[in-house]
């Protein structure tokens, strides 16, 4: 009786044994799960989720601001290029204008001269006469502004030192006097020539460079 108690007690440990062995096997194969964050650790996390979106818009605010700057410089560049075309087109009209008025006094001058040819004879008595007053005659031709202003001179002591010849004078100075003014026109206009060639020339040049801007903004 007490053997048989004897082995129903160790039946019992080793039973016990068993279960608690068991036990232990299943609790190391069971998978284990990951410990929830530390309150320090989602704190991280959403610190570099907010400053991530904060450059992210930051970086569209950019954007945004780049498109409006080269928005405002092609209108720039496009109010430019109307202006520039304008100048030009006015600067065209001007030279047109001027070449016309210079072609006009150059042909105005070249009949003044050939009808002062046509008078050599006159020209070269009343030479004679300011030879003969003892003065530095002008040349008998005509070929600056400079010789026409001598004759005039020349001619108005003509006219007053010999009344004979003062009709024949006071008529060469009006010629010449109109060669004066002709020539001196002719100057005029061929600077400003000059100097709308010039403006033109400058207008194209910067027609050129907003063309080549504006390329350049609207590929970016």
């Amino acid at each position: 009786m007490t053997t048989g108690r004897a082995r129903a007690a160790a039946g019992s440990v080793i039973a016990m044994v068993a279960i608690a062995a068991a036990s232990s096997v299943a609790r190391s194969q069971a998978p284990r799960t990951s410990p929830p964050p530390s309150p320090s650790d989602a704190a991280s996390v959403l610190d570099a989720r907010r400053s991530e979106l904060e450059n992210t818009e930051k970086r569209a605010q950019s954007l945004e601001s780049d498109v409006k700057s080269l928005d405002v410089e092609r209108r720039k560049i496009n109010e430019r290029l109307v202006e520039t075309a304008a100048l030009i087109q006015s600067s065209e009209a001007r030279m047109s204008s001027i070449e016309a008025r210079l072609g006009e006094l150059e042909a105005q001058e070249k009949l003044l001269r050939g009808s002062l040819n046509q008078r050599h004879g006159q020209i070269a008595k009343l030479l004679s006469a300011l030879l003969r007053m003892g003065r530095n005659p002008p040349p008998v031709m005509i070929t600056q502004r400079e010789d026409a202003l001598r004759m005039v001179r020349s001619a108005m002591l003509l006219a007053a030192a010999f009344p004979e010849l003062r009709g024949q004078a006071l008529a060469l100075v009006d010629r010449l006097n109109e060669i004066v003014r002709v020539t001196t026109d002719v100057r005029t206009e061929s600077d400003r020539l000059r100097a709308e060639t010039q403006r033109l020339s400058d207008a194209r040049t910067r027609l050129a460079g907003l063309m080549e801007t504006k390329k350049q903004t609207i590929s970016e």
